[in-house]
């Protein structure tokens, strides 16, 4: 049996764990609670630009260069992979449920052309790295609301220069989506080219109100003002869900850790008072062995 100074260090350290998971806990809670406001709000700016494009591409079916669809007829077309990983510890299995999904994605996507991988959040590196995957970009995860703007402009501009400069004809977001009761699950988002499907039905989409509104922009200059802008909402959108769903399994990790430590606290507990009553009892028996022994000797004397 350990000694009992032994168990009660041990207690003190669990308490002070029991304490710091509490605290990773509840910001964990407040943190899902703030992204998840984010996904809604960039939701709403969403609308605002598909109708804007609705209004545009009634009269101007031409992308803007930098937004085409690549050419069907290319052999080889240059992809980029921007996988969205975890930047702060303690998050579970996060890392490692993206990571999986990633490398079946590629090897049914990106494995017979030339691609480029970006990550986003230093955690998710080495799991990707087990997988065989070299890393060629690396961005931090934000770790507020308020720097994921300048992050997702960093990255818009980024993708640019990479689709201008280098070729790179196809975007791919790749990031941990949140569902319901703190589970996420895992997507492939293609960022460009822009879907023309998509586009097709918004300039064929039937308008809400009484009349089109008008515009004195250019059209060509809106859409590709409208464009970047659809570029950003999806780049900050991946942001703000990989974002909360990052939290939602931190929280699920904290809730799991304190029910282990609580468990451990009561073992310990239960150890210490278990060692103090055996060391209690080792006294009153010493005492008792010292009171015979004295007893002897005065009855001798």
């Amino acid at each position: 049996m350990q000694r009992i100074d032994v168990i009660e260090r041990k207690l003190e350290t669990a308490k002070d764990l029991q304490s710091i998971v509490k605290t990773m806990k509840g910001l964990a809670a407040v943190s899902i609670s703030q992204y998840e406001h984010a996904v809604d709000t960039i939701g709403q700016y969403f609308s605002t630009i598909e109708q804007g494009l609705q209004i545009t591409m009634k009269h101007q079916s031409q992308l803007p260069m930098l937004f085409q669809q690549a050419d069907v007829k290319k052999v080889a077309p240059h992809r980029i992979a921007i996988v969205f990983g975890a930047g702060q510890p303690m998050c579970g299995a996060f890392n490692e449920v993206l990571a999986t999904y990633f490398d079946q994605e590629w090897q049914k996507q990106f494995r017979d052309v030339p691609s480029k991988i970006v990550v986003v959040g230093h955690r998710v590196r080495a799991n990707l790295e087990r997988y065989g995957k070299s890393v060629d970009h690396l961005f931090e995860m934000p770790t507020t609301i308020e720097r994921i703007n300048e992050t997702v402009q960093s990255l818009v501009l980024a993708v640019q220069r990479w689709n201008t400069e280098e070729n790179y004809d196809q975007f791919f977001l790749f990031y941990n989506r949140p569902e319901a009761n703190a589970a996420y699950r895992p997507v492939m988002q293609q960022l460009l080219p822009i879907n023309l499907n998509w586009l097709r039905e918004l300039s064929e989409r039937s308008w809400s109100g009484r009349s089109i509104p008008t515009h004195t922009m250019e059209a060509a200059d809106l859409v590709t003002a409208l464009v970047k802008q659809l570029l950003f909402v999806s780049i900050y959108k991946a942001f703000a869900e990989s974002l909360s769903a990052e939290n939602n399994s931190r929280l699920v990790a904290m809730q799991l850790a304190e029910k282990k430590i609580t468990e451990m606290i009561d073992e310990l507990t239960k150890a210490f008072w278990s060692r103090r009553q055996v060391n209690i009892t080792e006294e009153i028996l010493d005492i008792m062995a010292s009171f015979e022994v004295l007893k002897s000797e005065l009855e001798m004397n």
